[in-house]
């Protein structure tokens, strides 16, 4: 009958001797159910290949007691165990979920609803790395038997950037609340304000609720509308702008000077102005009055110039009274002691003649103060000569001198490395001349004096040292040193006038530098002064 399928049936009858007799023969038609077969086993591979290739970790998990029944390839990959290590065995057993109770919720609501929506869980692979895992599920049948199709999708890395990307958003928040700086964001198309931060409100007296979803131009915040899509049209062009100065309204209808910086983002996916209106209305007003005042320094200084060019006028009529007003007093006071000091009655009388000789003495004093300060007078209106001074030739030059003057003494000089600097020759040679005598002078009473001379370049300066190995003084009273006339010691222990070192700190300072000592009582001095190199 042309069939394409069928199962044949065919049973022998036999006699009471066992001899074949009849056949019985049953033919059945399977051509259907073949069919079904193998569209069944199509279906199988079809969805065993779905199965393993499905990109997400799937697992077929028995309803009844929750034994693993299959899992794909992915699900081998995520959590790294062999098929035949989980087959048969439970979650619970290999210890999948960290927290039991997610599990028992995820399966209490599978079997109620017959699925479980996807659900964010921890789950833990072979080797204990944590993953974060969004879970869903579905009840079906597998073989007969009531199953469950459970599916894993690790998004441990994107929650990782999306926890990320919300404390950027937090930090970002902070900072633009926090920051010191006025910032404000409105929307390109219609000037509603987005977003604006506390020192925003603060500058302009608004409160928050005030300001946000407002439009900008009629709130007033501008003193003019069209600046705004002047500043718009700027950037689109692509031009900067940033510290334009722009003046804005407060609340309060007081207006303010601005230095305006801007740019065009995206806020919330809203194309937005993001500004900073730098208030410098205090800054103007500083500026206004410091221009003020300087106005008027030029006059104080106009008047004080004036004041002190009369002053200079007046000190030169006094250095003249002195050269020639105090001198001739003084010439005839030596000469008459002198003369009286040669009579006959006086020379009779010794207390006449020490009383004569004492005059003399004051009047020649008296002569070399005069002296010493002219000099230092002239010292402040002196003209500087710069260039190069070779301080080696200038501090031998000095030292021979000394030696004609002082043949008796025991003097050890030690000197180092002088170099060249630039300066008025005459000026710096009265600097180490009257260095180098006070230690001579100071170091009198020593055996053998002791006198270092040397200099370093340090921090774009040459420092020169004259240390001695005399008398030293006390540091408490070293700021009376440079002062003129002012001496740590007494005429008869030491002679001079009390001027020499004012003129070399005088000098020092008019070449750029600086002078200074160090000293104890007993154990010597050591000055130094440093000139730019």
């Amino acid at each position: 009958h042309g069939l394409q399928y069928r199962e044949s049936l065919i049973v022998p009858l036999t006699d009471s001797e066992g001899r074949v007799t009849h056949l019985f023969y049953r033919a059945s038609d399977v051509t259907s159910r073949r069919a079904s077969e193998a569209e069944l086993r199509r279906s199988a591979d079809q969805f065993a290949g779905m199965f393993n290739l499905a990109p997400n970790a799937l697992a077929i998990v028995h309803d009844r007691d929750a034994r693993l029944l299959a899992v794909n390839d992915a699900w081998v990959r995520l959590y790294g165990w062999r098929r035949a290590e989980v087959l048969g065995r439970t979650a619970l057993q290999l210890g999948l979920w960290i927290n039991p109770a997610d599990r028992e919720k995820f399966i209490a609501t599978l079997r109620r609803d017959g699925r479980q929506s996807p659900m964010i869980n921890r789950l833990r692979s072979r080797d204990g790395q944590e993953h974060i895992c969004l879970t869903s599920a579905e009840s079906i049948d597998w073989h007969g038997e009531p199953a469950m199709l459970v599916s894993h999708q690790d998004i441990t890395e994107l929650e990782s950037v999306r926890r990320e990307a919300q404390a950027s958003g937090e930090r970002f928040q902070k900072l633009f609340d926090l920051s010191p700086t006025p910032i404000v964001v409105s929307a390109v198309r219609d000037a509603r304000y987005l977003a604006v931060n506390d020192a925003w409100l603060q500058l302009h007296g608004y409160s928050r609720g005030e300001v946000e979803g407002r439009d900008a131009i009629a709130l007033g915040v501008w003193l003019e509308g069209g600046e705004r899509a002047r500043i718009v049209d700027r950037l689109d062009r692509g031009a900067e702008v940033r510290g334009v100065p722009m003046r804005f309204r407060k609340k309060s209808g007081e207006a303010y000077d601005a230095l305006y910086s801007a740019t065009l983002g995206d806020w919330m996916g809203e194309r937005a102005l993001i500004a900073t209106p730098l208030d410098v209305t205090e800054l103007h007003r500083a500026a206004d009055e410091i221009r003020r005042l300087n106005e008027t320094l030029e006059e104080r200084v106009s008047r004080r110039t004036a004041e002190l060019e009369q002053s200079n006028r007046e000190l030169e009529s006094f250095s003249y009274s002195v050269s020639h007003d105090l001198r001739a007093p003084l010439r005839a006071m030596s000469a008459f002691s002198a003369l009286l000091a040669q009579r006959p009655s006086v020379v009779a009388d010794s207390e006449a003649t020490g009383y004569a000789k004492r005059v003399n003495q004051a009047a020649s004093r008296m002569g070399t103060v005069v002296d010493a300060l002219l000099h230092f007078s002239r010292l402040s209106r002196q003209e500087i000569s710069m260039r190069p001074v070779p301080l080696g030739t200038e501090v031998e030059a000095i030292l021979a001198e000394l030696g004609q003057a002082h043949p008796g003494r025991r003097i050890r000089w030690v000197t180092g490395p002088l170099p060249t600097v630039r300066g008025d020759p005459t000026l710096l040679r009265l600097v180490l001349q009257n260095l180098i005598e006070n230690a001579v002078k100071y170091s009198a009473r020593r055996d053998e004096a002791v006198i270092e001379i040397d200099a370093k370049a340090a921090n774009g300066e040459v420092v020169v040292r004259v240390k001695d190995n005399g008398v030293g003084f006390d540091m408490q009273y070293a700021d009376k040193l440079f002062g003129v006339f002012e001496r740590l010691h007494a005429d008869d222990e030491f002679e001079g006038t009390g001027i020499g070192l004012a003129n070399a700190r005088r000098i020092v300072q008019r070449h750029g530098g600086r002078i200074w000592f160090a000293s104890e009582p007993g154990k010597g001095a050591t000055f130094y002064f440093a000139l730019p190199d």
